[in-house]
């Protein structure tokens, strides 16, 4: 009867609230996946480039020292 139906109805409202913080729990650690995905990018590209520096900085010592030489 009604009483029935309205707790059937609750109970289909509490599953849904449920399964929708679920949800935007699992949109929120997926967003906090790509965001520390994409700071480790930055410090890997950050790392490449101040390798490329001293490479670079090592070569031209290298030439200095062999015109000197």
């Amino acid at each position: 009867s009604a009483a029935v139906e309205r707790a059937e109805v609750e109970s289909g409202a509490v599953e849904c609230a449920a399964a929708v913080s679920a949800a935007v729990e699992c949109a929120a650690m997926e967003r906090a996946a790509v965001e520390r995905a994409e700071v480790e990018r930055a410090a890997a590209e950050s790392v490449a480039v101040e390798r490329a520096a001293a490479e670079s900085a090592a070569a031209e010592r290298a030439a200095v020292e062999s015109a000197a030489a």
